[in-house]
């Protein structure tokens, strides 16, 4: 005698399983039965119509061959006319794969009864008292029941519909109606096994009335809910009804459970791109392919004059944004071309993030995934310095500070400043092994770093943020930071800096990292022969902060640290 529970799970691997308990075989010992129950392939599922098979296996994964089943078939309105054997009820016995399959066909009639829920049960005893697993529901659709007045299609046509998306049915009268004789609008009801409002997009299960205006035809769409849930796939009816209450038609449909929680990666080959060219991302994520997935761009002072893309009618943010085409791996591309507004803007920083509209009709939407930071540069903008002379003045017409401020200046600016960048010389700036171009400007008191092109001899004033091209930035004395000194004082070294800049007092010496900390060290030497700047730099090429010292202290400095030889580079 075996003694079985009536417990039913999802596995991962194997599908629905019933849970058998424990079995007692002929010997007196016991054995733990599992059994699953599996359907077969259907491009509906468990939707079937009139005259077509249905079947459905239960197996164990213990030795239960030769051992007896028995099946019951039932449901509200349902008959032996309806099976083609004329059997409600069979038994069988499980095969030496240790499974039994039921294979019946639905019977083809030609009455007008509607859709019919068929109900199969499997038994361990033929009194049909102790059920093995859980039942299994089979829709079969009525083929017999015409379209009288209206002709209808939906789509999918499968009618198979992700959560999160929506069902849509086109409704048109088969012929212009005389005024007053037919309903001229029709309205439509959601019903099923489980099914409640938080299933649907607006949290209703009816219409308001859709008039069939002007041209005789109506389009209806069911919104679903991506409630994140996981509740597994889901029989639904849509009952469509005309405005004197009578059922124009019922449509079957099943909700398919894709929603866990949504999530969305992001990759980028090159975040640095130029204007002229193309943001190329590729992503990957869990939501089905016909989820409403957007990216989203960022950024100060970037609009829709700088990218190229579609705006959809029914996208209602305000960002610049447009929808993201998911293949059914999961995957997908976005390309934004970057148009080239021939304007000299510097290098502007972006954000890029996907968004996800959880309902079909709903305008709220959810950031996912991590955002990617991107950098939009100007075209190159080349200059040749190759053969620039040391204590010349020159013009560098575009350069601009880490902000893309003109000359470090938010409003106007001379074109004495434009011209009087004093050329110093090349050192290396970053401890990259590479020299940069520095200048001197007495007229704004800044100076500059500028990365030449070994080929060509060019610098290229787009290359300003996070680039070694730009106007060295401002710092703020560490002794002031500690309260030690006057901000502004004769002893701020910001201060004093900015004062021999403006009265060209400052030649460029040499540069390395001396106290071996990872950052450069720039020597200055003043003209006047008082002092010797030293400023420590940021690996980017700005700066640090700086201090001043006499030639005592900096050659002490620069022994203890091993390079005496450098101090008649800077002496």
């Amino acid at each position: 005698m075996s003694i079985f529970s009536d417990y039913f799970s999802d596995d991962p691997e194997y599908g629905w399983l019933w849970d058998l308990g424990d079995t007692f075989l002929g010997d007196g010992s016991k054995t733990s039965i599992n059994l699953e129950t599996v359907y077969t392939t259907n491009i509906l599922g468990g939707i079937h119509f009139e005259g077509e098979d249905f079947s459905a296996t239960i197996s164990g994964n213990q030795n239960i061959f030769g051992k007896e089943v028995f099946w019951s078939l039932s449901g509200v309105g349902v008959s032996s006319e309806d099976i083609l054997s004329g059997k409600l009820f069979g038994s069988g016995t499980f095969n030496e794969r240790n499974s039994f399959t039921l294979n019946e066909t639905l019977t083809k009639d030609s009455l007008t009864e509607g859709n019919e829920t068929l109900i199969l049960k499997f038994y361990n005893d033929s009194l049909r008292t102790d059920q093995i697993g859980t039942e299994i529901l089979f829709l079969a659709l009525d083929v017999s029941k015409g379209l009288k007045d209206y002709s209808i299609s939906i789509s999918p046509e499968s009618a198979l519909v992700n959560e999160g998306s929506a069902l849509k049915i086109d409704i048109s009268l088969n012929e212009t109606p005389p005024a007053g004789i037919y309903p001229d609008s029709l309205s439509w009801s959601i019903s099923g096994l489980g099914i409640n409002s938080n299933d649907l997009a607006d949290g209703t299960y009816l219409s308001d009335y859709s008039y069939l205006y002007p041209d005789n035809k109506v389009s209806i769409h069911v919104g679903l809910s991506a409630d994140s849930e996981t509740e597994g796939n889901e029989l639904a009816t849509v009952t469509i009804e005309d405005d004197y209450s009578n059922i124009v038609d019922t449509i079957d449909f099943i909700i398919l459970d894709k929603y866990k929680t949504p999530e969305c990666e992001l990759s980028i080959l090159e975040s640095t791109i130029r204007e002229g060219s193309s943001i190329v991302i590729n992503g990957t994520t869990n939501l089905p392919e016909d989820s409403i997935l957007l990216w989203i761009v960022e950024g100060e002072n970037f609009d829709r004059s700088d990218i190229s893309f579609e705006k959809k009618r029914w996208d209602n943010t305000n960002e610049l944004s447009s929808p993201i085409s998911i293949n059914e791996e999961g995957t997908f591309s976005i390309q934004i071309p970057v148009n080239d507004d021939e304007f000299v803007e510097g290098t502007e920083k972006i954000s890029l993030k996907t968004m996800f509209r959880y309902q079909y009709f709903s305008d709220e939407y959810q950031d996912i995934g991590t955002p990617l930071e991107l950098l939009i540069k100007d075209k190159p903008i080349l200059e040749n310095v190759n053969k620039h002379e040391i204590s010349t003045e020159y013009k560098l017409t575009f350069i601009r500070d880490y902000d893309g401020n003109l000359h470090a200046n938010t409003g106007s600016v001379s074109d004495e400043t434009k011209s009087a960048y004093k050329y110093q010389g090349l050192i290396d700036i970053n401890a990259d092994g590479l020299e940069e171009a520095i200048y001197t400007n007495n007229e704004s008191g800044r100076w500059v770093t500028a990365s030449i092109s070994k080929y060509t001899g060019e610098i290229d004033y787009s290359d300003t943020l996070n680039g070694l091209t730009r106007i060295v930035g401002i710092y703020v004395d560490p002794m002031v930071q500690l309260g030690l000194t006057e901000r502004d004082g004769p002893s701020d070294s910001q201060r004093r800096f900015q004062n021999d800049l403006n009265i060209d007092n400052l030649t460029v010496k040499a540069s390395g990292d001396y106290d071996g900390d990872g950052y450069q060290e720039v020597y200055w030497k003043t003209n006047d022969g008082t002092a010797y700047l030293r400023a420590l730099m940021h690996a980017d090429g700005n700066i640090q902060y700086a201090n001043y010292q006499s030639e005592k202290q900096m050659s002490e400095y620069l022994t203890s640290k091993g390079f005496e030889t450098v101090i008649s580079e800077i002496i």
